[in-house]
């Protein structure tokens, strides 16, 4: 029941930071109304940095559609997901996604993720997972 309530309270602060988002961009003429929501969907090789194990790290992901959401898998070095996530492009930001994430595995492990689409393609993120208090990063290139 704790996991759910996390899971719920994950998405409600992640949708309320996507209207502040929103509101701000407005205010600021830079809402990307009339901009087209570019192609995410596709394999990506990824860098980042972990704050829990201070370490970098590489993989690959991919993004799928899935109606008005996108599914994200990260995958380890034998091409099986280890995390799994459910995405969105915010409707007046085209060029931020934010992700929920979490490890099928690991009940009690799950996070959120911001990604800025870049002009070339590229995705550019922090990340943070459920009670901590450091953000990770991760900066992903499209395959070709």
């Amino acid at each position: 029941m704790k996991t759910i309530k996390m899971i719920l309270l994950l998405s409600a602060l992640t949708s309320f930071s996507m209207a502040g988002f929103a509101e701000a961009a407005e205010k600021t003429g830079a809402s990307g109304t009339g901009a087209q929501v570019p192609d995410i969907t596709g394999t990506y090789q990824c860098k980042g940095y972990d704050p829990g194990s201070k370490s970098n790290y590489t993989n690959p992901i991919t993004v799928t559609k899935n109606g008005d959401t996108y599914a994200f898998q990260w995958l380890n070095s034998k091409g099986y997901p280890f995390n799994l996530g459910t995405g969105i492009i915010h409707s007046g930001l085209k060029n931020v996604v934010s992700v929920v994430f979490w490890d099928p595995k690991k009940s009690d492990f799950f996070g959120t993720m911001v990604y800025e689409v870049k002009s070339d393609g590229s995705l550019t993120g922090e990340w943070v997972v459920q009670a901590t208090k450091d953000i990770g990063t991760e900066n992903c290139t499209k395959s070709k």
